[in-house]
């Protein structure tokens, strides 16, 4: 089984750009992703991280490798999340196909 089959929502990466060295407002940079659900972040990640935050923090795997870095926002069903960790990400093993591991911080209030 290759967890290609667990990508199962369709997700946009926006990404702000600079002008005068002031951020603008983020637009879409990359769309129509597929990726797993959003899930709690395993607290030893958060650890790894150094990610103090009050909010709740999630992970997801983007099938393929793609321009994503850290600072972007991931869109998924109209809720936009700011990318707070991104690493390319090789399953073991006889797994076949290429991931992006994304974490990202919910500061929905």
């Amino acid at each position: 089984m290759t967890l290609r089959r667990f990508a199962t929502v369709t997700a946009d990466v926006l990404r702000a750009t600079l002008t005068n060295g002031k951020r603008g407002a983020a637009t879409t940079h990359l769309s129509m992703l597929q990726a797993t659900p959003l899930q709690p972040a395993n607290p030893e990640l958060l650890l790894r991280m150094e990610l103090r935050t009050p909010h709740q923090v999630f992970e997801t795997y983007v099938v393929g490798h793609h321009d994503i870095v850290t600072g972007d926002m991931l869109s998924i069903a109209g809720v936009t999340y700011p990318i707070r960790g991104v690493a390319k990400w090789e399953p073991p093993g006889r797994a076949i196909g290429e991931f992006m591991h994304l974490v990202v911080e919910d500061v929905q209030l």
